[in-house]
């Protein structure tokens, strides 16, 4: 007995958004977001990279329970350090790490997945909504560790396999194009049920970004990413120039 029936472990990027909500509102599914769970893993990586810390074992109470529908969810569990170039290489020890300590949590885990060059395009987005400044070409060139081990399913799949993990993989496309087909699939797949409304999130609930403004945004952070580091050093030339 376990207790969850599936691990929905990303990838980011990838309609996590609207499957939580989809879970989250319907009270026949058990529905547990793992946030706090990626933030410890997250912060252990850091400083095991940056000051040579022991990755510690984080242990996690939950109790098996006989009942359908079980999901604990995080994209996070995949999806990091976008913005942190040093830490790009450090990806694929996360995802040791996330498949060794969620062990015996469920029989399978959930991997939804799309084209890569789109998923590219909506990572450089989400870098910028995360404070980051570089264009697409920047980004993709400068944080090419972090892109490609983000992107790696064979790395990923690997983690979790050795870990005793089924990895089902569906996807993103077949949600947006064809949902029934989607949700058919995951409970055939998982032992989901599909939710009963599956009517379309409100505008707060959606997750998209606006493409048109991410020059903008880009700007914005750039200046503020200056002004912070001309305060850091105590350079005042840095906010005049600003």
């Amino acid at each position: 007995m376990y207790p969850f029936d599936v691990v929905h472990i990303g990838l980011g990027k990838c309609m996590s958004t609207y499957l939580q909500n989809m879970w989250a509102r319907d009270p026949a599914i058990r529905n547990i977001e793992g946030r706090q769970l990626v933030q410890a893993v997250n912060d252990a990586i850091v400083a095991h990279v940056q000051h040579g810390a022991d990755l510690p074992e984080i242990n996690l109470n939950f109790k098996s329970a006989d009942v359908p529908n079980r999901i604990f969810t995080a994209e996070g569990f995949t999806f990091s350090f976008l913005n942190a170039a040093e830490m790009g290489p450090s990806i694929p020890k996360k995802h040791r790490y996330v498949a060794r300590t969620i062990a015996g949590f469920a029989p399978r885990v959930l991997l939804v997945v799309r084209d890569p060059v789109s998923w590219i395009a909506s990572a450089h987005a989400q870098s910028i909504n995360q404070g980051g400044f570089r264009n697409r070409q920047r980004f993709v060139s400068e944080c090419r560790a972090s892109v490609l081990n983000n992107l790696n399913l064979n790395t990923i799949t690997q983690a979790f396999t050795e870990q005793g993990f089924e990895v089902v993989m569906l996807p993103m496309e077949l949600l947006a194009e064809e949902p029934d087909a989607f949700w058919t699939l995951l409970e055939h797949t998982c032992g989901i049920s599909t939710p009963v409304d599956l009517k379309p999130l409100s505008l707060t609930d959606q997750n998209r970004t606006n493409h048109k403004q991410l020059p903008l945004a880009a700007a914005i952070n750039r200046v503020q990413a200056r002004l912070a580091d001309g305060v850091r050093r105590g350079n005042e030339s840095d906010a005049e120039a600003v």
